[in-house]
């Protein structure tokens, strides 16, 4: 099984993980406090966890390809997320993750992701620190 696809089982298993506390959330849930907001479930830290663990093994052992196809689905699954705006911040600290991985990353797949996060993310957009370090890492010019 290759990176890619352990991390698309991993994302569908913590996707339907939200899916189940969102459709378990009561009317005040988080609200002065009160019961258990699924924002703050423990999932969400274990979820990006378990992605650093898969990117620390692709850096260990893993081919450029498979680096490759982990790297491009790591920094665009907040533009596929099919899920609402509730968990898609969750996968920003993940291009990150991404950023670690540009050493296994072949220069055809570096050009092509910068061409399509410069376009996904134009500068005139409000960049988060970590997008602003990966937009750098891959050569976009602020």
């Amino acid at each position: 099984m290759s990176f890619k696809e352990k991390y698309d089982e991993l994302t569908a298993e913590y996707l339907k993980t939200v899916d189940t506390l969102m459709a378990n959330k009561r009317a005040f849930d988080g609200v002065f406090g009160l019961g258990h907001h699924p924002k703050d479930d423990k999932c969400h830290g274990e979820y990006y966890y378990n992605v650093k663990g898969l990117v620390d093994e692709c850096i260990a052992s893993g081919s450029a390809g498979e680096a490759d196809e982990f790297f491009e689905a790591l920094i665009k699954q907040d533009a596929v997320n099919p899920s609402g705006e509730d968990i898609q911040l969750m996968f920003v600290p993940l291009q990150g993750l991404a950023e670690t991985l540009l050493p296994k990353v072949s220069e055809a797949k570096k050009a092509e992701c910068a061409e399509w996060y410069k376009n996904y993310l134009p500068k005139r957009f409000l960049r988060l620190p970590v997008q602003n370090n990966l937009a750098k890492a891959l050569g976009i010019k602020k």
